[in-house]
C-alpha cells in the first residue's frame, strides 16, 4: 500500500501501521518520542494512546492533532481518499497509521486488540 491509498476495510499488519505512524510523527512532530511513556500505552484510550500522549504534551487533544496531521497530509498530496465517501476520512487516516480503530485490524483472522496494537508500537520502536 502506498501512502496515498486508503486501506482496505480489514488490515492484516499492525506492525506496518505502527511503522507508518512512527514515520509520520518522526517527520511532522519533532521530539514526539520523548512525549510518550511506552510502558503505559493504552491504545483504546485517547488520553493514553501514543497520539493522545503526544497531543497532551503539546497542549492539544487527540482529535485536534489527528485532524491537523490529516489536513497537512492531504495538502501535501500524501493522502488521497476522495473516492471513498463511505467513511470518515480521519477514521481511515488514523487507522492506517496505527493510531486507532483496532476493530478494523485482523490478527490471524481475528479482531485485533488494543494490547496487540500497543505491542506493535513497542516492537517497531
Amino acid at each position: 500500500m502506498t501512502e496515498t491509498e486508503a486501506p482496505e476495510r480489514y488490515l492484516d499488519d499492525l506492525d506496518l501501521a505502527a511503522e507508518r505512524g512512527i514515520n509520520l510523527l518522526d517527520e511532522h512532530v519533532p521530539g514526539w518520542r520523548s512525549m510518550v511513556n511506552f510502558d503505559t500505552i493504552v491504545m483504546d484510550d485517547p488520553g493514553h494512546c501514543v497520539l493522545g500522549q503526544v497531543a497532551k504534551a503539546m497542549g492539544s487533544t487527540y482529535c485536534i492533532l489527528i485532524g491537523n496531521l490529516y489536513n497537512e497530509a492531504v495538502a501535501r498530496g500524501d493522502w488521497n481518499d476522495d473516492e471513498r465517501e463511505d467513511y470518515d476520512p480521519h477514521y481511515w487516516f488514523a487507522t492506517s497509521h496505527g493510531f486507532d480503530n483496532f476493530a478494523e485490524w485482523r490478527v490471524q483472522g481475528a479482531e485485533a486488540t488494543p494490547a496487540q496494537a500497543a505491542d506493535s508500537w513497542r516492537l517497531m520502536l
